[in-house]
Formats: C-alpha cells, sequence, structure tokens
C-alpha cells in the first residue's frame, strides 16, 4: 500500500476506521511475512532432515558391514583357538608319555638325583 493510498483512506474515513484499515493491512503484512518465513524455515529443516536421515542410513550400512567383518573375524580367531587348544592337549599328551618313557628309562638305568 502506498502513502498517497493511506492518506486516501483518512480523507475517505473517520480517524478511528482509518486506523482499524491500516492497522489490518500492517498485520496481514506482517502475517504473510511471517508465513514466508516459516515456510522457507520448515523447508530448509526438511532438507537438513533429509540429509540427517541420509548420513545416518550410510552410517548403519558402514557400521553393520564392520560388525559383519569383526564378527567373521571373531569366529575366525575362535576356530584358530580351538585348533591352537586342540594342538596345546596333543603336545602336553606327547609331553606325558615322554615323561612316562624318561621315567621308565631311568628306572631301568637307576639314574638317581
Amino acid at each position: 500500500m502506498e502513502t498517497s493510498e493511506i492518506i486516501n483512506i483518512f480523507s475517505t474515513f473517520g480517524f478511528p476506521t482509518a486506523m482499524v484499515i491500516v492497522m489490518g493491512y500492517a498485520m496481514w503484512k506482517m502475517y504473510k511475512s511471517n508465513e514466508e518465513n516459516n515456510r522457507k524455515a520448515v523447508e530448509e529443516s526438511i532438507k537438513i532432515r533429509d540429509q540427517f536421515i541420509s548420513y545416518i542410513q550410510m552410517s548403519n550400512v558402514e557400521l553393520t558391514g564392520t560388525l559383519k567383518e569383526s564378527t567373521m573375524a571373531t569366529k575366525e580367531s575362535a576356530s584358530a583357538l580351538r585348533e591352537n587348544s586342540e594342538t596345546f592337549k596333543e603336545n602336553a599328551a606327547a609331553l606325558n608319555r615322554l615323561a612316562v618313557v624318561i621315567e621308565k628309562m631311568e628306572g631301568k638305568m637307576k639314574i638317581d638325583n
């Protein structure tokens, strides 16, 4: 609304009526301005939210892959530990047999400490 239009309103209507009209127009302009600002803020929020969701989804895929690899490595490590355990058991059994043989040899050779 231009200045001449505002003056025309005051000339046409009485002061109280003109004030109501001008204030109503000012409030309508403020409403429209706020509405536009809010629309832009909502659009920006949606854009940021979508970027955040994409980032979280990508991170989830990466973390899931890492977890899968870690699980496989843990399984392989557990398998290797079981194999090492079996090897240690076999070595212990062989050492026990060797100890028995050496004990028998000591007995036959009559070696005393």
